[in-house]
């Protein structure tokens, strides 16, 4: 399996602009600081920009917002921005990708944002309710969310001031102070980053070179409130897929989709009651696999598993949980709960807001759902209510250059939000490219055929940065089709098995042995439903597993 951004050198060139190579950015703005050495997750040089708490009163209460720069390694001539996704999420995920880029991208200088209330700039956050040894540890109970939200109101000056708007403000404003004259500025945002570039671009129509959108969730389209609903569609469509597929249709009688799809609802009837799994906790892990292209089938070989529940299959769960564990990633310290919170419910939530009933049975209707939304439907009363943005969901007049990337089997942001949103954009020259079995993320899971090449979201983005008003996309044809043979690396990590889907004996290993695993993760009760509760955790988590 090729590792994230293993990119091969393209040969691209980039003649620098007439003027441009050799001058130097702009000094910081007064109040600003120097650009100076980076913390770790970051490159080259830092600083902080002071910036309108209320871009309405620039004159009054400033809040920090946090920017790196990684320089060309050849004299430059473009600028290109990197938005994250979350909301809340650092720019820190980029570390690796930073350096990737600037490898395959001489003559861009490359910038990251920390989105105000995250990390550096001013991390939103209530100590007392976040502190290790409070009701919950670091996670925010409902008992506790009014005085969290209370502390962040004090602290932060106001949570009003911690939307999109207002971190599309800031992004406009930071790119006017580090813009070297003559540089073309291109902006690329990925998730929850696409809705921060695309409110740019209504602040900014005629700023940028180019705006990139990988994963579109577009205000006024994409709802939090209709996340859990998006992954059935994706292994439906995955179903479909192994339904053309003789081997693989073979293994789910009757058909594939009938057979998965009930797989959740029998486990909440009391079907394989020692594989220690509610239909919850089941959707949980189901989904947080479909958002990886890599491991999309190992889902529905989970559903077949629990489905089929023999000996052997209960030792494979128990592997699998075990993995499970150890793959967690906590989320990093400069993450904010409060700020993914106050964005998902000020603007990435339906007006008026869906009822708990509502948000109930829609889970209900589905074959698998962690409750992701439901459990944000929860707190989403507790919250601050502001007005709605008045820019959400409206069209689009830019002078820029538009590129949107979007896979078909992304069940974190569905292609059908990214095609009604590019229906409202009017561009010189719009590039819309569906990434054929691609997840979230398509520059780096649009993988190709070719081992040599990189995801082709990578390279159309490449080639977009060069000639953005006609990229190549001629790697969409080269996409790498969803294969459903098993893979022994990728059954013995998940499940320490040689095949995949079945129980295959094991160096004169036989089912008495999976027996008594299967035995011994029927009694390890509480270290199974530990593992089962943490794939089945944070609200925030589950309803955004987007990292992005």
């Amino acid at each position: 399996m090729r590792g994230p951004f293993a990119l091969r050198m393209s040969g691209l060139a980039f003649a620098c602009v007439a003027g441009a190579c050799g001058t130097h950015p702009p000094p910081p703005a007064p109040g600003d600081t120097p650009w100076e050495a980076c913390p770790a997750g970051f490159h080259d040089e830092c600083m902080t920009m002071e910036m309108p708490l209320d871009w309405n009163a620039p004159e009054g209460r400033e809040t920090p917002v946090f920017v790196s720069r990684a320089r060309s390694t050849s004299p430059s001539h473009a600028d290109l921005w990197l938005l994250q996704g979350g909301p809340g999420d650092s720019a820190d995920v980029f570390v690796n990708i930073v350096d990737e880029l600037r490898a395959a991208l001489p003559g861009f200088d490359i910038y990251t944002m920390e989105h105000r209330g995250v990390g550096q700039s001013g991390r939103l956050g209530c100590p007392v309710q976040e502190s290790p040894t409070s009701d919950e540890g670091t996670a925010i109970s409902p008992a506790e969310m009014p005085a969290c939200i209370a502390a962040a109101q004090s602290a932060s000056g106001g949570l009003q001031y911690f939307r999109i708007t207002s971190a599309a403000s800031d992004l406009a404003h930071a790119i006017d102070r580090t813009r070297t004259p003559d540089h073309d500025v291109f902006v690329y945002g990925v998730s929850y980053g696409t809705a921060v570039a695309i409110r740019y671009m209504q602040l900014r129509p005629n700023d940028a070179r180019g705006i990139i959108l990988d994963s579109v969730a577009a205000p006024g389209i994409a709802y939090f409130s209709h996340f859990s609903e998006q992954s059935d569609p994706v292994l439906h469509s995955l179903a479909d897929l192994c339904a053309a597929d003789a081997a693989c249709s073979a293994r789910l009688p009757p058909d594939p989709w009938t057979s998965l799809s009930a797989v959740t609802g029998k486990v909440g009837a009391g079907a394989c009651p020692s594989a220690n799994l509610s239909p919850v906790g089941l959707s949980a892990y189901v989904e947080g696999l479909l958002q990886q292209d890599d491991a999309r089938v190992v889902a529905m070989a989970l559903l077949h598993r629990v489905d089929r529940c023999e000996p052997g299959d209960l030792a494979a769960l128990q592997a699998f949980r075990n993995t499970s564990t150890e793959m967690y990633a906590p989320p990093s310290p400069r993450f904010s709960q409060v700020l993914y919170w106050n964005v998902v419910f000020s603007d990435l939530w339906e007006r008026p807001a869906p009822t708990i009933a509502t948000l109930t049975a829609r889970c209900k209707a589905l074959s698998i759902c962690s409750e992701g939304s439901l459990r944000l439907g929860q707190v989403q009363p507790l919250w601050p209510s502001f007005p709605e943005d008045p820019l959400a969901g409206k069209p689009i007049v830019t002078s820029s250059d538009v590129l949107i990337l979007n896979g078909t089997l992304d069940p974190q942001t569905p292609l059908a939000n990214a095609i009604a949103f590019s229906a409202t954009v009017s561009s010189p020259h719009k590039t819309f490219v569906t990434m054929p079995f691609s997840a979230h993320a398509t520059i780096e899971q649009a993988q190709v055929m070719s081992v040599d090449e990189p995801a082709c979201g990578y390279q159309v983005l490449q080639s977009f940065l060069v000639t953005p008003e006609a990229p190549d996309t001629s790697c969409v044809a080269t996409a790498l089709p969803v294969s459903f043979a098993s893979n022994p690396e990728q059954a013995e990590t998940w499940f320490g098995t040689e095949d995949l889907w079945d129980n295959a004996e094991r160096d004169g290993g036989n089912d008495d042995d999976a027996g008594d695993a299967g035995a011994d993760a029927d009694t390890d009760a509480d270290a199974s439903a530990n593992a089962d509760a943490s794939a089945n955790a944070d609200a925030g988590a589950a309803a955004d597993a987007d990292g992005s």
